[in-house]
């Protein structure tokens, strides 16, 4: 057999190295190269597509605002089809929403509020998102709100959900 880039001798069926290979298949299919595009937002600004960014940073930050007005009713009718993303349910959309909220508070306190641990935090909400399920006008804002949302190592998050530690013993922190 011969190789297809540099035609030598090999065992293989294809290339005599990782590098042939490499030079083939990159040649078949290149790279994709940054290309400009419109911003999806409102805003119709234009900006570099990399690795599936289509919004600009402003309207980032208003699609953040739309996700607090977003309710449980909204979720519960998102998933009335059975087919539509299967395996998800109205309490994982919320935890899911609760982690775009307070992503940039978890950057500024990583660590536990109540012990200091810093390698791995939780958020927790104080009052179960389970409460709120049944109440089809809850909003994310009210849900995932400073007051409700705590954060925890995995040990102290799994003493709250079982009832070992009361929220009134974690110290607040400061949200500014």
């Amino acid at each position: 057999m011969k190789c297809k880039n540099c035609e030598q001798e090999t065992k293989n069926k294809k290339f005599c190295s990782r590098a042939c290979a490499a030079v083939v298949n990159n040649k078949l299919s290149p790279k994709r190269k940054a290309r400009l595009i419109e911003c999806k937002g409102r805003c119709g600004t234009f900006l570099i597509e990399y690795f599936g960014r289509f919004y600009c940073k402003p309207c980032v930050k208003a699609n953040k605002l739309n996700i607090l007005s977003i309710t449980v009713g909204d979720i519960k009718k998102r998933y009335k089809n059975p087919e539509k993303r299967k395996g998800l349910n109205v309490n994982a959309s919320i935890r899911y929403y609760c982690g775009r909220i307070h992503k940039d508070t978890k950057v500024r306190h990583n660590f536990c509020q109540k012990c200091g641990y810093s390698n791995h935090i939780e958020l927790c909400h104080v009052r179960p998102v389970s409460d709120f399920v049944d109440n089809d006008n809850a909003t994310m804002k009210e849900i995932n709100s400073n007051e409700n949302i705590l954060l925890l190592c995995p040990n102290h998050h799994w003493e709250l959900d079982n009832g070992l530690l009361d929220s009134k013993d974690v110290p607040p922190r400061n949200c500014a």
